[in-house]
């Protein structure tokens, strides 16, 4: 299917029946940043910038989003796979139409579910989108937009027990995960997330890499 897509008019910035969203006080987090980049550590309250940036992007990932790639390397460089193109084909949500942004317009949800698995002899690497759009509270106050789900690289190497995962999210707590995981505030092209890493088994073994989203373009 082509990324390019024709141009239309909506109402709204979400359809009609998704303008309610649901709405995550994220206050007892550890981690949490808005898709506008204003995060825990900031303090205080949010600029209007902030919040108009977070919407701006909650609307890109919610219409706009239609593949991702990443790649795993097993680090005694005997293998490597890469996955070019997790596409809006691979869609497994069966209730929405994904087959262009367009076809958003009816939906009901915000909901995404994109997810796809390439394999060699030793490595094997599983990138997805599973996210619905969200109204991020500090408490009662409303600090922007951000995602309940997550954008996710797994890699595995030869048995699955040995697995490296890559986290991008809104928000989250360390407590969360199986392992000690590493936490940073990172960028996913150009949109704000908590990129968390964790190991299982012989996990260490693999570099595992989210490198971009992509976004359809307009005629």
């Amino acid at each position: 299917m082509s990324s390019t897509v024709a141009n239309f008019s909506h109402l709204g910035h979400f359809p009609v029946c998704a303008e309610s969203l649901t709405e995550v006080d994220v206050s007892g987090y550890d981690y949490w940043v808005t898709l506008g980049n204003f995060k825990k550590t900031d303090g205080g309250s949010p600029t209007q910038s902030q919040i108009d940036l977070s919407l701006e992007n909650a609307r890109k990932l919610f219409w706009d989003i239609y593949g991702l790639t990443g790649s795993v390397t097993d680090t005694s460089g005997v293998d490597t796979v890469t996955i070019t193109n997790a596409t809006v084909d691979d869609n497994t949500t069966s209730n929405l139409p994904t087959d262009n942004p367009y076809g958003k317009v009816c939906n009901s949800s915000t909901y995404q579910n994109v997810e796809k698995s390439d394999s060699s002899e030793i490595a094997t690497l599983s990138i997805y989108w599973s996210f619905s759009i969200i109204r991020m509270l500090n408490g009662s106050e409303f600090i922007g937009y951000g995602v309940q789900g997550s954008i996710k690289a797994v890699g595995q190497f030869g048995d699955f027990y040995d697995s490296k995962f890559i986290d991008y999210a809104s928000y989250m707590s360390t407590g969360d995960f199986p392992t000690s995981p590493t936490v940073t505030y990172e960028t996913l092209s150009s949109i704000p997330f908590v990129k968390t890493v964790y190991e299982t088994g012989a996990g260490f073994f693999l570099t595992v890499s989210l490198t971009a989203l992509q976004f359809y373009t307009y005629t």
